[in-house]
């Protein structure tokens, strides 16, 4: 499993609409033995209502949206990771 959370290096500080502060961090990913993998990107988003974070498979049809509710994405789950932001 790859943990998004751990190793990476804070690249950006940022304010929102709300004036909530939202991290933009970046990095070198890790696997759990402390092997580079892969360069990630990941957004740590204030907690409190509505916070959510939705995955969609485009390429499915009948499966048009699919909830993330984990930092953790286990390997093969997936093909492609595309992220939109709503404000």
């Amino acid at each position: 499993m790859i943990d998004l959370w751990e190793n990476l290096e804070i690249a950006q500080q940022l304010r929102d609409d709300r004036d909530r502060i939202v991290l933009i961090v970046a990095g070198m990913c890790t696997d759990n033995n402390g092997t580079e993998i892969a360069e990630a990107i990941k957004w740590y988003h204030p907690t409190g209502q509505n916070t959510r974070y939705s995955i969609c498979n485009p390429d499915n049809p009948q499966e048009p949206n699919n909830w993330l509710r984990s930092p953790v994405i286990e390997v093969g789950d997936i093909q492609r990771l595309d992220v939109s932001f709503r404000l």
